[in-house]
C-alpha cells in the first residue's frame, strides 16, 4: 500500500479516469499497513461496491467497481504542495506530494548525511540516488554551483517534484536502480539515503544493488556515501566500505571506485563522456 492516506488517494485519482464503467480494482496489502481499512477509499462517485473481498494472515484485498460517473482528468500539479525546506542555512521553496519520504522537511538521516561530507570536487559530476524530492542534490548544488547534479528514483512521482526543486539538474533517470542509467556514464560522487525496509520489514534489496552498482560508475578519487542506521551491515555487504563518521545510532558510509567486470579480462573504461 501506499505510505498514507493521502497517497493511496493520489494514486486512486491517477487510476480512476483510466478505466472503463463496471472494471474492476483492487487493492493488496499487509493488515499493518492498513489493508483492512483500505476499501474506505474506493468511494463514490468513482467507485461502488467496495469491500474486502479477502483475508488471509497478515494480509488483505479490497475491492471495487469503477462507476459510471464522469471523473475530473488527472492532473498531477493539483495534488502538490508548496512548503519551505531548510537546507543549508537556507529555506527553499519546495514541492512536494503525497506520500513522498519525509514530505516538506529534512529527515535527519539525510541532514546527517549531509553534515558528513567534505566538500565537492570541483566540477563534479554527482548522482543522488533514490533523490525523493530532491533535498541531497539541492544542498549539493548550494555548496557547489559548477557540479552537475543528477537524479535518480523509482517513484515518477517524487521525480517530478525533484525536477521543479532542482531545476539545475543536468540528467534524471527514472530507473529501478541503475537499470536505466548507461554503463559508460560515471560519477565524482554518487549520495544516497537508501531505504531499508519495505513496509514493516527489512529489505536490503536497493541497497544491495546501489552497492554493487554503484563504486563501478566512480571516476578514479570518486567516492559514494551513504547513510544507514547501524545496524544495517553496510559492511558485511561491501567489506571495501569504510564508516565516515558514526554516532552509534547512525553511520555514513564511503566506498571508493571499483573496476567495472570487462569481458575477456579487460581493464576498467574512461571517464564516461562529457555529457552533463
Amino acid at each position: 500500500l501506499p505510505a498514507t492516506k493521502a497517497a493511496l488517494d493520489l494514486a486512486l485519482a491517477a487510476v480512476a479516469p483510466l478505466l472503463a464503467a463496471g472494471a474492476p480494482l483492487w487493492i493488496y496489502g499487509a493488515r499493518s499497513e492498513g489493508a483492512l481499512t483500505a476499501k474506505a477509499a474506493l468511494r463514490e462517485p468513482a467507485f461502488v461496491g467496495a469491500r474486502t473481498a479477502v483475508t488471509r494472515g497478515g494480509f488483505a484485498v479490497a475491492k471495487a467497481s469503477r462507476s459510471g460517473a464522469s471523473v475530473d482528468e488527472f492532473e498531477l500539479s493539483a495534488h502538490g504542495e508548496r512548503v519551505r525546506l531548510e537546507v543549508e542555512a537556507r529555506k527553499l521553496k519546495w514541492l512536494v506530494y503525497p506520500g513522498l519520504f519525509a514530505g516538506g522537511t529534512l529527515d535527519i538521516m539525510t541532514k546527517l548525511l549531509l553534515e558528513a561530507l567534505p566538500t565537492p570536487p570541483a566540477g563534479a559530476r554527482i548522482l543522488d540516488f533514490c533523490c525523493g524530492s530532491g533535498a541531497i542534490a539541492a544542498a549539493m548544488g548550494l555548496r557547489a554551483e559548477d557540479a552537475r547534479l543528477h537524479l535518480l528514483d523509482a517513484d515518477a512521482v517524487a521525480l517530478e517534484a525533484a525536477r521543479a526543486n532542482v531545476p539545475q539538474a543536468k540528467k534524471i533517470f527514472l530507473s529501478d536502480a541503475w537499470a536505466s542509467v548507461p554503463e559508460s556514464t560515471t560519477y565524482d560522487w554518487i549520495l544516497a539515503n537508501p531505504p531499508v525496509h519495505l513496509g514493516l520489514q527489512c529489505d536490503f534489496t536497493v541497497l544491495t544493488a546501489l552497492l554493487a552498482g554503484g563504486p563501478p560508475r566512480l571516476r578514479p578519487g570518486g567516492a559514494l556515501y551513504l547513510v544507514a542506521q547501524t545496524y544495517v551491515p553496510v559492511g558485511l555487504l561491501a567489506p571495501e566500505a569504510s564508516s565516515a563518521w558514526t554516532d552509534g545510532r547512525f553511520t555514513v558510509w564511503r566506498l571508493p571506485p571499483s573496476a567495472p567486470p570487462r569481458p575477456n579480462g579487460g581493464g576498467a573504461g574512461g571517464t564516461g563522456g562529457s555529457e552533463g
